[in-house]
């Protein structure tokens, strides 16, 4: 626009449509790592250094170009680029923790997204007009307002005094950001990879998270009931009888050897001893009892679990985004006649990894309460589909101590 078609790798130095790198993505990644790794990570600035503006030829009926383009010495590097992209992406931007404070903010942003929320001053500071969420994205100068400040407002409104339409939504959305101040979000279940479309749609992306939310549920009754477990202790062998046997044979002959050894007053009285075993099993049994009773009152609803899957790749889906460069060889340089193409991927195979892109299906529950029986139906559901076992945070131990202040 307002410039001609040699001017037109201008605007991929800001954003790059073609190879997705650009001086923008280049400098976030740096300035990110930084941040959030605390890496000091140069590597991504040789490429800002090197590049160079040449004519790329064209291919298959497209006109031929000026582009950014880079030396045939970065093609090999430039995998590790892009692998920069994948594990910021995993890492920090859709990291586990992030997607859970995420779906609170928006859960606290629908309740309130027709209140009027966002004020437009004029120059005196004279409110001019009230706007809603909704309708200050339509409104330049009320959409300057949109910031994370929206939220502190949302907590400091008054929703029987500033004419809400709906106080109660108000309320609700108060109790939510003092959850959000408290670190009290949606918690993780677990996720594992999944095969989907590349080219779904997002109704289609949305039917088949509440698909899988429903197939979820519909194990809650065979976990509630224990059937899981029950399955789980049948994988796991018996103990042979002639094991058994002599294993009680030498405790009892270890036993009368300390005996024997040990004098009278030290012996400790075996009907004391057989009493604390006997209380230890009914305390044991009593334990787990009481924990299956908690277990039968906890249950799961559709809107305590949310089911998205979250898709990181190296800036082309599947494809191969180094294939979508361009470099000048040392004779550009030596000749002046900068003229660029693509590499041939054999010559960097082995820094591309196998897999480009990754689906990963995460599965978060509203609260602690209902974080176990949520963890043991989604191993169930991906035990019944097929799917790799899920990778959960909570350890066993975690497991029994969120049972146990479940009660």
């Amino acid at each position: 626009r307002g410039r001609g078609p040699e001017k037109e790798f201008l605007y991929d130095i800001v954003n790059n449509a073609h190879s997705g790198l650009d001086v923008d993505k280049l400098d976030y990644f740096m300035r990110d790592m930084q941040a959030t790794l605390g890496e000091q990570n140069c590597f991504p600035r040789r490429f800002v250094d090197l590049a160079k503006v040449a004519w790329v030829p064209g291919k298959e009926g497209r006109a031929g170009r000026w582009e950014m383009c880079w030396p045939t010495k970065m093609a090999q590097e430039a995998p590790k680029l892009f692998n920069i992209r994948y594990r910021m992406h995993q890492a920090v931007y859709q990291h586990r923790k992030v997607k859970c404070f995420e779906h609170l903010v928006s859960e606290i942003l629908v309740k309130v997204v027709q209140e009027p929320l966002v004020n437009v001053v004029d120059e005196g500071g004279a409110v001019v007009r009230r706007f809603s969420i909704e309708e200050a994205i339509w409104d330049p100068k009320a959409f300057l307002h949109l910031t994370d400040d929206i939220l502190t407002i949302i907590f400091h409104a008054q929703p029987g005094s500033d004419g809400f339409r709906d106080p109660a939504k108000m309320r609700e959305a108060k109790q939510l950001y003092l959850r959000l101040k408290r670190r009290e979000t949606w918690r993780f279940v677990g996720c594992t990879q999944v095969e989907i479309a590349d080219d779904r749609t997002e109704e289609e992306a949305d039917e088949y998270n509440e698909r899988v939310k429903s197939e979820i549920l519909a194990h809650v009754r065979s976990v509630e009931r224990g059937d899981e477990r029950q399955e789980e202790m049948h994988t796991i062998p018996e103990t042979p009888p002639d094991v058994v046997e002599v294993e009680e044979e030498a405790e009892e002959e270890e036993i009368q050897l300390s005996q024997k050894e040990t004098p009278q007053k030290l012996r400790p009285r075996s009907s004391s001893g057989a009493s604390k075993g006997v209380a230890g099993q009914r305390q044991r049994s009593s334990s787990s009892s009481s924990n299956s009773q908690r277990e039968r009152q906890v249950t799961l609803g559709k809107d305590d679990l949310v089911v998205e899957v979250v898709s990181i790749h190296h800036g082309k889906k599947s494809k191969d985004p180094v294939a979508r460069m361009n470099f000048f060889s040392k004779t550009a340089e030596e000749t002046g006649v900068w003229k660029a193409g693509s590499v041939d991927p054999r010559n960097y195979a082995s820094a591309m990894p196998r897999m480009l892109q990754s689906h990963e299906m995460r599965v978060l529950v509203s609260n602690d309460a209902k974080l176990e029986l949520a963890i043991k139906c989604h191993k169930a559901w991906c035990k019944a589909h097929n799917h790799p076992e899920p990778i959960s945070m909570l350890s066993q131990d975690e497991s029994d101590s969120m049972s146990s202040m479940a009660g």
